[in-house]
């Protein structure tokens, strides 16, 4: 009996590790199988896969993912302009001359090879047709000519210097001449007009379209014959999710790698307690806004248009709908990320003045003449409009309904109208049938593109000046600082610029989004943060999806993973100073980053962000913090580590901040860790255990004056199978036990 009961055990020890095996090649094939794909979904419906019809983000990252342009920016300096397509530039020195000369080694798509002759026909083709299209606005103003000099040097000569010409023209995607001329030489050629297949859909970026459903997404191959580094994952795909909390749900359940629009300001919490999700915080240089149609009466009117400017109260805004992530709006359009560019005296114009509004409607004889509610023209038409904006944003849907009761509380009526945003852009570009619009903009990095948004030449629908709006002061400020290099002077410009489109108003700015990116960094790593729109390996820029993510992204598995060793921090006020310790292969991290962000818990809120890149020798990263609207209270911080590879893990810690108080005298910090270990060890050699790491911090303060504080933050990290594994193990196992005691007892 004790021999049968013997070799009982070998067997079901020989059946669970082979169970085990089992289990782990299937798992290991599951993950091999989808581990190389990256999925970042859309929030809406790309319209077009011609570049000449670009006019959202979502369109520009389907269209933009397929091409590359003569010149990128660098990724840690984005001021810095680096060639691609190019191998050098020069210019001349009156900056009215620029020299490019253009890589070898790379072939299109469809393996013919790249030339100046791509680059000549895609300037000339803009420049004769007048195309339209994010990146080709100003083409046609500023170039005078593109020559080809030999088949891998060309000469741009513009028609006057301008100063963001590396940024707004050499970094438009190029056209492969092959595939395109066939098409423009066709006589009802209207690159407005015509759409291109897929087939026609030619590049020489990474990756390769194979398929496109505007109400699906788009789907990618990398390139094989790519001639930079190659993609390091084998797919790429854009699923259309036109819902902000189900693209977030999505990136919960691990069916999406990041998200494209933000994550919900109430879901921040949850997401950045989430050890598989690391959450970063960008501050675009974007504005979101309302936009009149300053070619129908009343919006003609600046005292109008003052008016609604009043009744919006912008910090309710950011307060209330966007949770405390961003900021109110400049009048004058320019975001902090402009930094010296931005005038502050263009924050006193705006303000909420309800008593303004009805004072400047009264003075302009728009009074509620049969007792209605709803004021009148002298003419008698009702103060009645409709605003639209995007139905896929419940922030802006929200501002829509607010606008309503606010309008109402000074006699005017107005209908939140929200619409799909191809439909919202055909409405205010094409056929200008529209009041008052809720919109969002994403700018590159030069102030140059509010000559797009406002200058008169650029008026909808051939470009994109959606106000119609038209000044000749401002045209001719906005004419002089694109031709004027010294900094400071065209400074001065755009801050007069600033003001007088704080005066006038033809658009309102609502906020500065801080835009809450999810990463799924137990899936990619690799992920590269852009700032800016379109100028990057690929012409796509939105926070972590361009072409510099796409170039790096990949399977996390195949990066080492750095481990936090150890956190501590100390807070003095309205700062918390952090030292954090990590580890890579067993070995102090050299190199990397460590980014740690903050939020508020007792006050919700983004409270701020900064990242370390330079340890110490033992690995330790050490940096101060400054909370943005500090106030004593309740804190949420991760800390995320970043291997120079790519790979990323996170802790996160809750801070408990008092009053803000003196200098101190002495301060020390005593921490300790334990550790807890499940029985499981135990069983090391047959499997990786499921272990429960707990670590407790406990910081003692001792600070004249003030009590000893008490801070615990618990860790739980899971290892090893995942509970269905160990289910599917026991179920086995209990098979192979029956089975062998039903044998056993046919034998004896």
């Amino acid at each position: 009996m004790s021999e049968k009961i013997s070799l009982t055990k070998k067997i079901i020890v020989s059946a669970t590790l082979i169970s085990m095996m089992l289990i782990g090649i299937f798992q290991f094939a599951v993950v091999e199988a989808q581990a190389d794909i990256a999925r970042i979904p859309l929030l809406s419906k790309p319209k077009s896969l011609s570049p000449f019809k670009v006019d959202t983000v979502w369109t520009a990252i389907v269209v933009g993912t397929v091409f590359e342009s003569l010149v990128a920016t660098d990724p840690n300096n984005p001021s810095r302009v680096i060639p691609w397509l190019a191998e050098s530039y020069e210019v001349n020195e009156d900056g009215t001359e620029w020299v490019f000369r253009l890589r070898k080694d790379v072939v299109w798509h469809d393996g013919k090879p790249f030339t100046a002759d791509d680059v000549v026909f895609t300037f000339n083709l803009v420049k004769e047709r007048k195309t339209s299209g994010f990146w080709y606005t100003n083409v046609p103003i500023i170039v005078e000519s593109v020559e080809k000099i030999d088949d891998y040097t060309v000469r741009f000569k513009l028609k006057q210097p301008y100063a963001p010409f590396l940024l707004k023209i050499a970094a438009a995607p190029i056209l492969p001449k092959h595939i395109w001329e066939p098409i423009a030489m066709q006589e009802d050629f209207d690159p407005s007009k015509y759409e291109p297949t897929i087939d026609q859909l030619v590049g020489t970026g990474p990756f390769k379209i194979v398929s496109f459903d505007p109400a699906v997404g788009a789907s990618y191959v990398a390139n094989e014959n790519y001639w930079g580094p190659k993609p390091k994952i084998s797919r790429l795909i854009y699923p259309v999710i036109d819902n902000q909390d189900a693209m977030y749900l999505s990136l919960k359940k691990g069916e999406v790698d990041t998200v494209t629009w933000s994550i919900p300001p109430n879901a921040v919490e949850e997401a950045m307690r989430d050890p598989n999700i690391a959450v970063m915080f960008v501050v675009e240089p974007s504005f979101f806004f309302l936009g009149y149609n300053t070619q129908r009466y009343p919006f003609t009117l600046k005292e109008f248009r003052k008016v609604i400017a009043y009744i919006i109260d912008r910090q309710y805004i950011v307060d209330n709908l966007l949770g405390g992530f961003g900021i109110p709006g400049n009048p004058g359009l320019l975001s902090p990320v402009f930094g010296e560019m931005v005038n502050p005296r263009s924050f006193e114009y705006v303000r909420f003045d309800l008593e303004e509004a009805r004072r400047i409607l009264d003075s302009l004889g728009f009074i509620d003449r049969d007792g209605d509610g709803i004021r009148e023209t002298p003419n008698g038409t009702k103060l009645e409009f409709e605003v639209i904006g995007p139905a896929y944003d419940p922030v802006r849907v929200q501002i829509g309904n607010l606008l309503a009761q606010w309008a109402a509380e000074v006699g005017i009526k107005i209908n939140n109208n929200p619409v799909d945003l191809n439909e919202m852009i055909d409405r205010i570009v094409n056929t200008g049938n529209f009041d008052m619009f809720l919109e969002g903009w994403i700018n590159e990095l030069d102030p140059d593109w509010i000559y797009d948004l406002l200058h008169s030449s650029q008026a909808s629908p051939n470009g994109f000046n959606i106000a119609r709006f038209n000044n000749p002061e401002l045209d001719r400020l906005l004419e002089m600082q694109r031709v004027i290099t010294d900094f400071e002077e065209r400074k001065d410009i755009v801050w007069r610029i600033q003001e007088l489109i704080a005066d006038e108003l033809p658009y309102v700015s609502l906020y500065h989004r801080v835009s809450i990116y999810g990463i799924r960094i137990d899936k990619l790593g690799g992920w590269v943060q852009s700032i800016g729109f379109g100028y990057n390996p690929m012409a796509i820029a939105f926070g972590f999806v361009n072409g510099w993510s796409l170039l790096n992204i990949q399977p996390a598995m195949n990066l080492p993973k750095p481990v936090i060793q150890n956190v501590r921090f100390e807070t003095t006020g309205n700062k918390v100073m952090f030292e954090v310790a990590v580890e890579v292969n067993g070995q102090p991290m050299s190199s990397g980053e460590v980014i740690i962000n903050m939020i508020g818990l007792t006050k919700p809120g983004f409270k701020g962000q900064i990242m370390l890149t330079d340890p110490s020798p033992n690995g330790v990263f050490k940096g101060t913090l400054t909370i943005q609207g500090f106030e004593p209270g309740r804190y949420l911080a991760q800390i995320i580590a970043r291997d120079p590879n790519g790979g990323m893990s996170k802790q996160v810690l809750e801070i408990e901040i008092a009053e803000a108080m003196e200098p101190v005298e002495t301060e020390t910090v005593t921490v300790t860790e334990t550790e807890t270990v499940t029985p499981e060890k135990m069983e090391r050699e047959m499997m990786e255990e499921a272990r429960t790491v707990i670590r407790e911090v406990t910081v003692v303060k001792t600070v004249t004056g003030v009590e000893t504080k008490t801070v615990t933050v618990t860790e739980t990290v899971a290892m090893g199978p995942s509970t269905a594994q160990i289910a599917a193990i026991a179920i086995i196992v209990i098979v192979v036990a029956g089975l062998i005691a039903f044998l056993s007892r046919r034998r004896s």
